[in-house]
């Protein structure tokens, strides 16, 4: 089975502080889940791109949800349904599943409160964490 994870947090939100957090978290699940674990994300600037980026350089498979803004405002909030009714089916399929949200805006926490009212598993990852690492830390969600 695979294990499907959904990268959310803002599109300013970037730097050596979110590499170093997304890159920890994506050592633990892929030690953890090796070739099962799947990347997904919104494909916006900051954490989205990032962990796509990062995953990628270590040979995880990557899938990107760019929103259509063509469509108007709603279309951040259209693909972040979309992408929690994906984790939602595949985790009824038998998958395991999980929302990694580093700190955004709105759309941040549109997916981080339409994921948890799914009853999808969501981690919050802050960027000023203890002096452990983020997958030593108690809140990941495996």
């Amino acid at each position: 089975m695979a294990h499907y994870v959904c990268f959310t947090g803002g599109r300013d939100t970037f730097g050596p502080a979110v590499e170093a957090a997304i890159d920890d978290v994506l050592h633990f699940l892929h030690l953890f889940y090796g070739v099962g674990l799947r990347v997904m994300h919104g494909d916006s600037e900051g954490v989205d791109r990032t962990a796509g980026r990062l995953a990628e350089a270590r040979g995880i498979k990557v899938k990107a949800y760019p929103a259509d803004w063509g469509r108007g405002r709603g279309a951040g909030p259209e693909r972040n349904k979309k992408m929690a009714g994906l984790l939602l089916s595949w985790e009824q399929f038998g998958h395991s599943v999980e929302v990694i949200a580093l700190p955004g805006g709105r759309g941040t926490e549109h997916m981080v409160d339409f994921s948890q009212r799914l009853g999808l598993n969501v981690t919050q990852i802050p960027l000023n964490p203890p002096d452990q690492p983020v997958y030593e830390q108690p809140t990941l969600g495996v």
